[in-house]
């Protein structure tokens, strides 16, 4: 059979394919399209039952676009749409803190083992999980957690750099 559809466009199909619904593929595919386009207001719809809000939305121009966002927590930060839902919508702030939580018991033990005390466990600018001792002489200092693990230890008890009073 060939057909004209509402729109005008002339297609090839049989009665089966015609009877089961499959009609025009010009047209299926401008309804498709319409489907995916993510609009802001889809956006809002999506991420209010979450907590989110959209602090600016004037950027926004399709999924691959750089959106601002704001969390429950009030953290703002701006991120890819389709990055931010493939990650399972988390704020990279609140993120970075429930790391922190979940291994801080892990990295305290292990640190503690080593004889060296744990102050604090911080992501430093380059995304770096780092971590702020004290060893059994009193240095206290920073290092990243890869480098504490992989065995690189205090600095000034290594003679590898003097201490401030000194």
């Amino acid at each position: 059979l060939t057909l004209q559809c509402p729109e005008g466009h002339i297609f090839s199909t049989t009665y089966n394919n015609f009877k089961r619904g499959r009609r025009c593929r010009e047209c299926s595919k401008t309804k498709m399209n319409k489907n995916r386009k993510v609009t802001i207001t889809n956006i809002e719809q999506e991420i209010k039952p979450l907590g989110f809000k959209i602090v600016n939305s004037e950027e926004y121009e399709k999924s691959s676009s750089i959106i601002t966002l704001c969390c429950p927590k009030n953290h703002v930060f701006s991120i890819i749409w389709n990055n931010f839902k493939r990650r399972g919508y988390k704020c990279p702030h609140c993120n970075k803190e429930e790391r922190i939580e979940k291994y801080h018991f892990k990295l305290q033990k292990y640190i503690e083992s080593e004889g060296y005390k744990l102050n604090n466990i911080y992501f430093n600018d380059n995304d770096n999980l780092m971590v702020n001792i004290t060893c059994s002489n009193n240095h206290t200092y920073d290092i990243s957690w890869g480098k504490f693990k992989s065995g690189s230890r205090c600095l000034i008890c290594n003679g590898k750099r003097r201490s401030l009073g000194e």
